[in-house]
C-alpha cells in the first residue's frame, strides 16, 4: 500500500514528508527506512556525517527515471525492521510487490 499510495497511506497519513525532511528523520533515528527515487543530496550526506550516521542506499526497483532506493542507517542491526524490510523487498515475493506497484524489477 505504501508503494501504491505514498502520499496518502490510510494508516500513516502524517508519516510522509518530502525527501529532505524524511532523510533528517532517518538521521535523527525517528524513521527506520526510506524509499526514495533519488540519492540523498550532498547537504543531507553532510548532515548525516555531522551526526555520525552513515546512510546505506540499496537499490530495490527500477523506474523510468532510474532506481528506487531503500535508505537505512548503516548501524541498523541485522534483525531491525529496516533490514527486514529491505530483505523482503529483495526477495522474490517483495520483487513481485514492486512490479505490481508499477515499478520495474531490478535486473
Amino acid at each position: 500500500a505504501l508503494l501504491r499510495n505514498p502520499t496518502n497511506h490510510p494508516r500513516f497519513p502524517d508519516a510522509h514528508s518530502p525527501s529532505g525532511d524524511s532523510c533528517e528523520r532517518l538521521i535523527n533515528g525517528e524513521a527506520d527506512v526510506l524509499l526514495v527515487s533519488a540519492k540523498p543530496t550532498a547537504d543531507t550526506l553532510t548532515k548525516a556525517e555531522a551526526a555520525g550516521v552513515v546512510l546505506e542506499l540499496i537499490p530495490i526497483a527500477y523506474a523510468p527515471a532510474g532506481y528506487l532506493y531503500a535508505v537505512i542507517r548503516a548501524d541498523a542491526p541485522a534483525d531491525s525492521p529496516a533490514r527486514r524490510m529491505v530483505e523482503f523487498m529483495l526477495s522474490e515475493q517483495g520483487r513481485q510487490c514492486v512490479v505490481n506497484a508499477g515499478f520495474g524489477a531490478l535486473k
